[in-house]
């Protein structure tokens, strides 16, 4: 039984080199060709494919990604190979994400073209030295990224709702006296709630917490530590109290 082959591409010249290439196989079937994306969900529909042959920028940049995501809902057998121009990260994750199982340079041999074919279609297609590397360090950028986020929610649940407001304003840009004025308290207690935010952050200025919090997207969480409204008048007294305890053990820094 021969590979049912199913090639989508917009260029007329690579159409034509595939046929050539196809044609060598005595094992492989060529079926009618497609130029983009909807055609290519329409003949994978009609002829069933054992393996597509899927370029993914055709009429828009993710025609391929799209089509290959449509068939697969009611094609699952159906074995894709990606074809692009480039081979960038996030063209080949996001073609494995798809559900492709292997991809081709535009410019890959006859030989390259038929074994991938061939391995698809038995299940066997290798995960490439190249794609290991590239998946082993995402990996690790992932894991990097997920212990940079729990580190920075721990440092955000330290936080009380009061410190979560004035550190949301900080980053929104309100000066010091602005946010006296908005929470109607003492400039000492601002100063004290500022630095108690800096000794719980591990920093030293209110320009690195914010520079901090806009790296590391942490202000929508912020945001929802923040369930207090920034004028309750009992706050308020308890903040003007706390202002004047602070008052009585010393003058604040200037933060």
């Amino acid at each position: 039984m021969k590979i049912r082959v199913l090639i989508a591409e917009d260029s007329e010249s690579i159409r034509k080199w595939y046929q050539y290439a196809l044609e060598q196989a005595e094992d492989i079937e060529l079926l009618p060709m497609a130029t983009n994306g909807y055609e290519t969900m329409a003949l994978a529909a009609q002829y069933h494919p054992d393996v597509l042959i899927l370029d993914i920028e055709m009429e828009c940049r993710d025609a391929g990604i799209y089509a290959g995501s449509q068939i697969m809902k009611t094609l699952p057998e159906t074995k894709i190979i990606m074809l692009t121009v480039y081979d960038d990260d996030e063209t080949i994750f996001r073609s494995y994400e798809m559900g492709a199982v292997d991809y081709l340079i535009k410019d890959a041999s006859i030989e390259q073209v038929l074994e991938a074919i061939r391995d698809a279609y038995h299940g066997t297609s290798p995960i490439r030295q190249d794609v290991a590397q590239k998946l082993r360090d995402e990996f690790r950028r992932l894991k990097q990224k997920e212990h940079t986020l729990m580190t920075s929610m721990q440092m955000v649940q330290q936080l009380s709702a009061t410190e979560c407001s004035i550190a949301v304003m900080l980053c929104e840009g309100m000066s010091r006296k602005e946010i006296c004025q908005h929470r109607v308290i003492e400039m000492s207690t601002v100063k004290t709630h500022i630095r108690n935010i800096l000794q719980k952050f591990h920093l030293k200025s209110t320009s690195q917490l914010v520079e901090f919090v806009h790296s590391e997207n942490l202000l929508p969480l912020l945001r929802m530590c923040d369930k207090e409204e920034h004028h309750p008048n009992g706050q308020a007294a308890k903040e003007k109290l706390t202002d004047g305890q602070s008052d009585n053990q010393g003058q604040e820094p200037d933060l």
